[in-house]
């Protein structure tokens, strides 16, 4: 799973669905949230100044970071 920051209505996503990589998207405008509800698109709504990501959570790349 890839974490898409400011992830808007999803033309990212969809892209990264397309090859098989599922993501999970980080918005705080609540219509493009919506949209991507609609879209099917798991999003966390959220500011990212403010955001933390969960401890337990490892998504692909933190390795790289940790």
């Amino acid at each position: 799973m890839i974490r898409v920051d400011y992830a808007g209505l999803g033309g990212v996503c969809h892209g990264l669905r397309s090859l098989g990589i599922e993501p999970v998207g980080i918005e705080w405008m609540a219509a493009a949230c919506r949209s991507r509800a609609a879209s099917g698109l798991p999003t966390i709504r959220a500011d990212l100044a403010a955001y933390r990501q969960p401890p337990h959570v490892r998504l692909a790349g933190d390795e790289a970071t940790a």
